[in-house]
């Protein structure tokens, strides 16, 4: 069977040139943030793990840090090589990251943790290549009881669709939601100053295509969804359709769905 890793290389390779339209349209929003949580300056040289099509990357390159961005998945980081030429890119394991232990001021992940079959070897590689003091900052989907995005699209497909349809064993996607399971992964690789900071994102998306679009939006959920009966998957979407009704304005869908970013010092 294929891995949980290959679904999810192949899932971004397969999205990286809709990225821009779909999935960006929530991930940039946390950006500042996450750039705020690592202290940037110029010349801080920083590591974005799992940097996509680069928008964090480049967003740190544009106040003058030096930035190296690494993504499993070659399109993404072909793509970002392109937006963001000041940068550099290359393809690269966040769980076996190919670099010098000690060599950043500065890591960053947006969305990128819970992508990751080993989470915490991810954490600890981030520390591993940062020099002593130097600051790690990664951000979190809110779990689907504090997201009107994910819980109205979570109640649907648990309550109608057949989950095990040769999907491979995957991590929990809101295992690191869990702000006291964030931390104590962070303590264990070796960080202090643990800080969580909530960001309340709001994704705006089409309300009469909303589906098209989130299944350019999503891997796992969509890989479920085309696995299920027509009847199941008309159901479902009724469903998702139904429970966004209230966040219509003049056709456009503005959905909650809040996020933290999670940050620390490199103790030792």
């Amino acid at each position: 069977m294929t891995t949980f890793a290959e679904v999810e290389r192949n899932g971004w390779n397969d999205r990286a040139g809709l990225y821009e339209t779909t999935t960006a349209h929530a991930t940039t929003q946390a950006i500042p943030t996450l750039l705020s949580a690592v202290q940037p300056r110029y010349g801080l040289r920083l590591l974005d793990i799992c940097s996509g099509p680069g928008f964090a990357a480049g967003a740190a390159a544009a106040i003058g840090c030096d930035v190296t961005g690494l993504d499993f998945a070659e399109g993404m980081v072909k793509l970002a090589a392109e937006n963001f030429p000041k940068c550099r890119f290359a393809v690269g394991d966040a769980q076996a990251l190919d670099l010098e232990s000690g060599s950043y001021d500065a890591a960053i992940c947006n969305f990128g943790v819970f992508h990751i079959e080993e989470p915490e070897l991810a954490i600890n590689e981030a520390a591993r290549v940062l020099k002593a003091g130097g600051r790690y900052a990664w951000t979190q989907w809110q779990g689907p009881e504090k997201s009107a995005f994910f819980g109205t699209i979570f109640k649907a497909v648990t309550t109608h669709a057949k989950i095990d349809v040769g999907i491979p064993p995957a991590p929990s996607p809101f295992r690191f939601s869990d702000e006291e399971v964030a931390i104590a992964a962070m303590n264990v690789a070796g960080f202090d100053d643990i800080q969580i900071c909530e960001i309340p994102i709001v994704l705006p998306a089409p309300a009469d295509t909303f589906m098209n679009f989130f299944n350019k939006f999503s891997v796992r959920v969509t890989m479920i969804l085309d696995r299920q009966d027509d009847e199941v998957t008309r159901t479902i979407e009724d469903e998702i359709m139904s429970g966004f009704t209230q966040f219509e304005l003049d056709g456009l869908l503005q959905i909650p769905m809040p996020a933290i970013v999670v940050s620390g010092r490199k103790a030792h």
